[in-house]
């Protein structure tokens, strides 16, 4: 039974549909990316399959006793009925132990300064080798933008913020955060993240993906992009920036609430974000 599970895993596709596209991820690669082991994902696949066999023979059996009479043996019913609960008990055991390699979070922020004599510095994104760049940033494209690659899960969802800086020089932070069974763990798993950014001059280019091995799973892992912006002093935002840039990611939403503001001059004041 667990060899025709362990093939099912190798072989079957599972298909996600999201509000922009398909996705389809093979039981293997589901395997790496949620499940500490192949065993435990093993047993939860072994939960599922019994649990929907069961629940399928015993909707057939009672069909065919309302239809032609015939009497349900009750070593049928005890039959169905422990494979229905050792799926339930699979199952939860997957579910409990997989659950638990998220309880904990962690996460640690790396400072910059940019010794940047102009008061203007320019965001752009780089180019997307992994994802599509007509994508903009949204908390739901999760399962768009992630791909297993040469040993490494590839996520496509870093985010910018912009925010009033408390000195007079533009600075930046890059928060990295994932999640454990423990803060060790998470903290771990945190480090491991991989981002790419360069900054020359008052030029600041930011990746719109981010990476880590394969071994540390897929857990809730995030890269966050603060950069800080001195009163009087401006930010250009290039024409691919909505694809890490959300609109409500500044101190002024009230005054970008309606469209993503791509190549545009914003200036800081003290009430905010203000178009220039």
């Amino acid at each position: 039974f667990f060899i025709l599970i362990k093939m099912m895993m190798q072989s079957e596709i599972i298909y996600l549909f999201t509000d922009h596209t398909t996705y389809s991820i093979t039981y293997e690669e589901l395997e790496t990316l949620f499940f500490n082991s192949s065993t435990q994902a093993t047993i939860g696949y072994a939960g599922f399959v019994l649990l929907l066999t069961t629940i399928g023979i015993g909707l057939i059996a009672t069909a065919l006793r309302l239809i032609f009479k015939i009497k349900i043996p009750m070593i049928f019913k005890i039959i169905t009925g422990t494979g229905s609960t050792l799926g339930v008990i699979f199952i939860m055991i997957c579910a409990i132990q997989t659950g638990y390699d998220f309880s904990k979070d962690a996460a640690y922020s790396e400072p910059f300064k940019f010794q940047n004599n102009s008061d203007t510095l320019y965001i752009e994104t780089t180019e997307d080798p992994y994802f599509s760049e007509n994508l903009e940033y949204d908390e739901d494209i999760l399962f768009e933008t992630v791909q297993v690659t040469d040993g490494k899960i590839i996520f496509g969802y870093p985010e910018l913020k912009i925010k009033r800086s408390t000195s007079d020089q533009f600075e930046m932070t890059i928060e990295r955060e994932a999640h454990g069974s423990n803060k060790r763990e998470a903290i771990t798993r945190a480090e491991a993240i991989h981002y790419k950014f360069s900054h020359q001059d008052s030029l600041l280019k930011l990746a719109p993906y981010f990476s880590t091995p394969i071994k540390n799973k897929l857990r809730l892992q995030k890269i966050t992009v603060t950069v800080f912006v001195p009163e009087g002093k401006t930010v250009y935002l290039g024409a691919k920036i909505n694809r890490i840039y959300n609109e409500h990611n500044h101190e002024n939403e009230e005054e970008h609430e309606s469209s993503i503001p791509v190549n545009t001059y914003l200036k800081m004041t003290d009430e905010g974000l203000m178009n220039h």
